[in-house]
């Protein structure tokens, strides 16, 4: 049996880290491949709302503000239940059960599949989120990995919700198939973190609180960003596309180059320059591209810096036993 000790970094001399290592790489690669069809399965669903059931924008915003609602609001409550009842990765994986539930009733109740489609986001990225925490020895290159193919998602549903040409019930099947196969990816020899050895001091809370507004207050300002300023460049051909491969390329190498350079310098100098491009944000598509790719390179960061904040909640992601399986512990 293996017992866990907190940071994974502590047992980097070990044979079993590096026995292990294998196996991280597969469930990174999993879990990125999961949040694309997530994030591609939510987004689908919602084209399809416009292009092939015909309800009105006023339904269509309201079904969208639903699914917003839950997907996104939702995430601090189902974080702290599946973190008290130690069941992160079955939350995980009932998120990918429940979004497939929401794809393949999106064609006649509506309400139930955006609520249905919200709770399943938002119990995935929770639970998928402190599996990556726990794999990331304190890191944020896994987390910057894992995020980067949720914007690729989001932008393919809608690209096949736009042509309507797919059915959401081959969403549904895919997402099933992936559920199965996170149940049977083996973690033997996996190292987690507990409880025990993270534990943030009394003394320090007025530290605590103010980084974690500051790192929540990042989070809003890229979301209101993106959502509150229009632009005359919006329809421009290619445009889309060109945002989500900044996007992409942002989430994905911004983790990277943080643990290189340092998380502070990296970040402030990032955000310092986004503020000097949002200037230029509605006049030149460049600047915006560049901009958003700024942004988007912290979004690693902020989610293993906020995660560094409640250590001792990220615990037990699974059953530490040999030869045990996702879902059989």
């Amino acid at each position: 049996m293996v017992h866990y000790s907190g940071q994974l970094s502590r047992l980097i001399e070990s044979g079993q880290v590096r026995k292990s290592y294998p196996l991280r790489r597969n469930l990174l690669i999993s879990f990125s491949s999961a949040h694309f069809a997530v994030d591609a399965g939510c987004s689908l669903c919602a084209c399809l709302l416009l292009t092939r059931w015909g309800v009105s924008s006023a339904e269509f915003y309201k079904l969208v503000m639903i699914y917003n609602l839950v997907a996104f609001g939702s995430q601090p409550l189902f974080g702290w239940l599946l973190d008290v009842a130690k069941c992160q990765r079955e939350g995980m994986i009932m998120g990918v059960l429940l979004t497939a539930a929401g794809c393949a009733a999106a064609g006649g109740s509506l309400v139930p599949a955006a609520l249905l489609l919200g709770v399943g986001n938002a119990l995935f990225h929770v639970g998928a989120g402190a599996g990556i925490y726990a794999i990331s020895s304190g890191k944020a290159t896994p987390s910057g990995v894992f995020i980067a193919p949720g914007a690729v998602g989001l932008f393919a549903g809608g690209v096949l919700g736009a042509t309507s040409w797919i059915s959401p019930y081959y969403a549904a099947i895919v997402l099933c198939l992936i559920a199965w196969g996170l149940i049977h990816i083996p973690v033997a020899d996996l190292q987690m973190p507990t409880e025990q050895h993270h534990t943030a001091p009394r003394r320090r809370t007025s530290y605590f609180s103010i980084v974690l507004l500051l790192l929540l207050l990042v989070v809003a300002s890229r979301s209101f960003i993106g959502f509150s300023m229009p632009v005359p460049w919006q329809e421009m051909e290619g445009a889309p596309l060109m945002l989500v491969v900044m996007a992409f390329a942002g989430k994905s190498l911004g983790g990277y180059l943080a643990d290189r350079l340092g998380w502070t310098t990296w970040c402030g100098t990032l955000l310092l320059l986004t503020s000097v491009l949002a200037v230029f944000y509605q006049q030149s598509f460049a600047a915006a591209c560049v901009a958003l790719l700024c942004v988007q390179a912290t979004t690693g960061v902020t989610l293993v810096a906020t995660q560094s904040l409640f250590p001792g909640f990220c615990r037990r992601y699974r059953e530490p036993t040999q030869n045990r399986y996702l879902g059989q512990s």
